[in-house]
C-alpha cells in the first residue's frame, strides 16, 4: 500500500502565519510534516509521497505537485487511486499510537480514521468504490446540490447516510489520543502546550 501525505493547497485559513506554511510549524523542535514522515518510517513505511506546492517539503521525502483542484476532494489525486493507498492529512499532529493504528489496521474496502469531528486519514483498498463515490459527490457539488465537498461527504455517501448529517458508524476508527489537525493560527497556539505533553 502506498501512503500519501496531503500537504498541497492554498492554506487560506493559515494566512502565512509565522511566515511559513502550516505543515512546517515546529512541534517539539521538529516540523509537523517531518514528524509525519518520521512516524511513517518508524512503522516500516518508506514508500510515501508528499503532495505539495512547496519545494521545501522535498527534504522530507518524495514529492508530487498536484493538478489544479476544482474542489477540496480533488486532493485525493486520481494518480494514486490505481492501487491501494492511504491518504494522510499533512496538517495533522499524529501521536505514535495513532500512526501505528492507521498503518497496521487492515481493510478490505475503505476505512476512515479520525476524532468525533475531524478526519485524519483514509485507507483505501477498493479504489474503484472510492473513485465512484468521489465523482458522485463532486458532481453534486458542482451542480450546486450540496454546499460542501470534503471527505465527510464521501464517508456519508459510502455509508448511505444523509449528506448533511454528522453520524459516525461502527466501522469509523476513532482516534481520541491527542491526535488533532491544525487549521488556523489559534489552533497552533492553543495546541502547543497540549502537544508538548504528548511528545
Amino acid at each position: 500500500m502506498k501512503f500519501v501525505i496531503m500537504a498541497a493547497g492554498a492554506n487560506k485559513n493559515w494566512n502565512d502565519y509565522l511566515g511559513i506554511p502550516k505543515h512546517m510549524i515546529e512541534v517539539g523542535g521538529e516540523p509537523l510534516i517531518g514528524r509525519t514522515a518520521r512516524l511513517l518510517k518508524e512503522n516500516g513505511i518508506d514508500d510515501y509521497i508528499i503532495t505539495c506546492n512547496n519545494g521545501c517539503y522535498a527534504q522530507f521525502g518524495q514529492t508530487f505537485e498536484p493538478t489544479r483542484y476544482d474542489c477540496e476532494i480533488d486532493r485525493f489525486e486520481e494518480t494514486f487511486l490505481e492501487e491501494p493507498v492511504c491518504f494522510l492529512y499533512g496538517d495533522v499532529f499524529y501521536t505514535p499510537e495513532a500512526m501505528y493504528t492507521i498503518v497496521n489496521m487492515p481493510t478490505k474496502d475503505i476505512l476512515f480514521f479520525g476524532s468525533e469531528g475531524e478526519m485524519f486519514a483514509i485507507k483505501i483498498k477498493n479504489c474503484e468504490h472510492f473513485k465512484k463515490a468521489k465523482a458522485h459527490i463532486k458532481k453534486l457539488y458542482l451542480e450546486g446540490k450540496i454546499n460542501r465537498c470534503i471527505c465527510w461527504e464521501i464517508y456519508r455517501y459510502l455509508h448511505n447516510l444523509p449528506l448533511d448529517e454528522h453520524i459516525l458508524t461502527d466501522d469509523y476508527i476513532k482516534i481520541l489520543d491527542g491526535t488533532d489537525d491544525i487549521d488556523f493560527p489559534w489552533d497552533y497556539e492553543n495546541f502547543k502546550e497540549r502537544m508538548s505533553k504528548l511528545l
